[in-house]
């Protein structure tokens, strides 16, 4: 199964850059989309850690130093 069949946020970044190409009467390459949803999604992904990180800053793989 294809990147585009098996995860719907890198299928739904994909149209919209297709759109948007169309949208400005430009021609889509379909290679160039690929890699444009592709750094969309990741973009979404590390925002959304980042939120992640600022909600809850005490990560359990980052010690903090103990008081003796």
């Amino acid at each position: 199964m294809c990147l585009l069949c098996s995860d719907e946020a890198v299928y739904r970044a994909y149209m919209l850059y297709l759109d948007e190409m169309e949208r400005g009467g430009e021609q889509a390459d379909p290679e160039q989309a690929m890699i444009m949803a592709l750094k969309m999604v990741e973009t979404e992904q590390e925002k959304a850690q980042a939120d992640l990180t600022r909600k809850n800053p005490h990560n359990p793989f980052i010690c903090d130093p103990v008081d003796e």
